[in-house]
């Protein structure tokens, strides 16, 4: 499996090279190497300082192999849309935060301006571009359509990049796609304004939850706190996380899959 994986150049101190147990962060498919940046830089720094740890962080390629990652367990901590805590805590995996996500938040069907659609159903006979439905937008965006339907009047193509999706659609290879606020923020003002049309929001319950293995629980208050230097605000982890409940029957599923795999 081709993995992105990449290693802070900071330098290293004797306690750095001390420490037994790397910390590695299993990032999903639509995380760009931008919003690493943007939202995580200074989490990864403050976190090598104050744990005394080597960091590195993978993005994975789709979202079949992120849930093969967080099922084998093969890193220290991990991004998960709400349902997905609900399901790993079976695999001991602790929450250390919580991203300010349980009230309800919008997805985004933005198309071009020219395009005229106006509602999702002006969407049937279109080219709709869509994430796994092992994401939170992917799977909450085919269950309505599903509940009103949709599903069978247009053609759904899954991608993993938000970013790689609004390209499409402003390239013409694509009449809408499904995207989360944060990639349309990201957007230049005149960009969205002169090109973009959000044609529907779609108004979710959800919640993101970092994730530790239980026996690296140690790290939560260093995870805490270091993720609480960026720009986006994290709070207490929930003891019941927050999504889609589809999506939890689903990843359900694939861990029963998973085990008898074994």
């Amino acid at each position: 499996m081709r993995v992105l994986i990449l290693l802070f150049s900071i330098s290293l101190s004797t306690s750095v090279l001390a420490c037994q147990q790397p910390i590695t962060i299993n990032y999903a498919p639509f995380v760009s190497l931008l919003v690493v940046k943007k939202f995580f830089g200074s989490f990864h720094e403050q976190l090598q300082q104050t744990s005394g740890c080597a960091v590195s962080y993978v993005i994975q390629r789709n979202f079949d192999e992120f849930v093969a990652a967080l099922y084998a367990r093969e890193h220290t901590l991990a991004i998960v849309p709400g349902p997905y805590f609900n399901v790993l805590k079976q695999l001991n995996y602790s929450a250390v935060a919580s991203q300010i996500q349980t009230k309800h938040r919008d997805l985004l069907v933005i198309a071009k301006k020219k395009s005229k659609l106006n509602s999702l159903a002006d969407l049937a006979g279109r080219h709709v571009l869509v994430n796994s439905p092992l994401s939170a937008s992917g799977n909450f965006f085919l269950d309505t359509i599903s509940k009103l339907e949709l599903l069978d009047k247009m053609t759904i193509q899954h991608l993993s990049s938000y970013d790689n999706m609004i390209l499409l659609v402003l390239k013409g290879d694509a009449d809408a796609a499904v995207i989360i606020p944060e990639y349309w923020e990201a957007l230049d003002a005149s960009v969205r304004n002169q090109h973009l049309n959000v044609v529907k929001k779609l108004r979710v319950k959800t919640s993101t939850e970092f994730v530790v293995l239980k026996e690296r629980e140690d790290l939560a208050p260093l995870v805490y706190q270091a993720l609480n230097t960026g720009s986006i605000k994290w709070g207490k982890p929930n003891k019941s996380a927050v999504g889609p409940k589809s999506l939890e029957q689903l990843l359900q599923l694939k861990l029963q899959q998973y085990q008898q795999s074994r």
